[in-house]
């Protein structure tokens, strides 16, 4: 594993694009290192490589092709980690006064009958000391096994961190699966069972919807699971399994992609008002953040991207934290608001 952690290492300091990532509940390491600090991008999703992709197209869909890169895997060796997990102190009251405005008037949007869900977000800053990726990395791996955790760095673009709980496509020939993710609670050990109040059922339903409606009219078959409860990290969430089988005269990711993305769980429903309404309201540039990475294989005929959520953007000694949260007629701004607080614990437990 030192070995794979000692590339990654190299590539930087050599400003060339890499990343590393493993997989949910997987004990292998991947790693991809470009030999050159070209940047490649997404034309089709018929190429092969590592895909890194925008919320939306103010910013290039990125690819370390496979052809131009160097590729290692090693066993991941889990540590223990057994240092307390101190917060950050953080002064949220201006950001936190902001946030509060936006979902009260999202929720105002809503109530007129602008969109039905919109998906709002923040970014927060948080200072550094010493910070090396690699043993962030490591303790993210740790810390979030059923999460696909990732470091992807391109000179051009940035380094970026993240460990997300959301598969966007899982595709092999023309099957496919995703899933609708959606809700969200701090885990209790104290609590017997998971209660879950309508707004967050809600909302989850509005999510899984729209994905069958998208996929009826280019799927031969599409299944859907019960909803229940899924772990990332100190949260949980409702989550439904969707598996479908594409019409053969499509080309899979491509229609996929079109069709998927940005989610519901991202971005809102109906997905062309809300996106313009985060565009005009929330204040920053998501870049990457509620994008989608992970390997595109043509030539295998598979591939499996997952959402970019739960990430950071780490320029010089800040990290740059992305947080959000879905927004109904029956969202509370301050319960919105302490949603967010809970996600960006995610990120912060494993900067210390």
């Amino acid at each position: 594993m030192k070995t794979i952690l000692n590339k990654a290492i190299e590539n930087f300091n050599e400003q060339r694009p890499f990343v590393l990532y493993r997989k949910p509940d997987s004990n292998q390491l991947m790693g991809l290192f470009q030999r050159d600090d070209s940047l490649y991008t997404i034309s089709d999703y018929t190429e092969s490589g590592f895909a890194f992709a925008p919320f939306n197209s103010l910013h290039p869909g990125v690819l370390i092709p496979y052809d131009k890169a160097d590729q290692m895997n090693a066993a991941f060796v889990y540590p223990d980690l057994n240092e307390p997990l101190t917060p950050f102190a953080s002064d949220y009251s201006k950001e936190k006064n902001m946030h509060i405005r936006l979902i009260q008037k999202g929720v105002d949007q809503i109530k007129k009958g602008s969109f039905k869900k919109v998906v709002l977000a923040r970014k927060e800053q948080v200072l550094l000391t010493d910070f090396n990726f690699e043993a962030v990395f490591v303790k993210m791996a740790c810390r979030y096994r059923t999460a696909f955790v990732y470091t992807w760095f391109h000179p051009a673009i940035g380094l970026w961190m993240g460990a997300s709980p959301e598969t966007l496509i899982k595709v092999q020939e023309s099957s496919f699966e995703t899933m609708s993710l959606a809700g969200t609670q701090l885990a209790d050990s104290s609590k017997k069972g998971v209660q879950w109040g309508s707004k967050e059922i809600d909302e989850q339903q509005l999510v899984t919807d729209f994905i069958a409606d998208q996929l009826q009219a280019v799927c031969s078959e599409v299944s859907l699971g019960k909803a229940h409860t899924t772990q990332a990290g100190n949260l949980l969430h409702l989550r439904t399994k969707i598996k479908g089988e594409v019409l053969k005269n499509l080309p899979v990711v491509q229609t996929l992609v079109e069709k998927l993305h940005p989610t519901p769980a991202v971005c809102g429903l109906p997905r062309d008002e809300a996106r313009a309404f985060i565009l005009k309201n929330e204040g920053m540039d998501r870049k990457y953040y509620s994008g989608f990475l992970g390997i595109l294989n043509s030539e295998a005929k598979t591939s499996e991207l997952f959402v970019n959520l739960r990430c950071m953007e780490i320029e010089g000694q800040s990290a740059f934290l992305y947080i959000g949260g879905g927004i109904t007629q029956k969202s509370d701004p301050e319960k919105e608001w302490e949603e967010t607080v809970s996600k960006s614990l995610v990120m912060k437990k494993v900067l210390k």
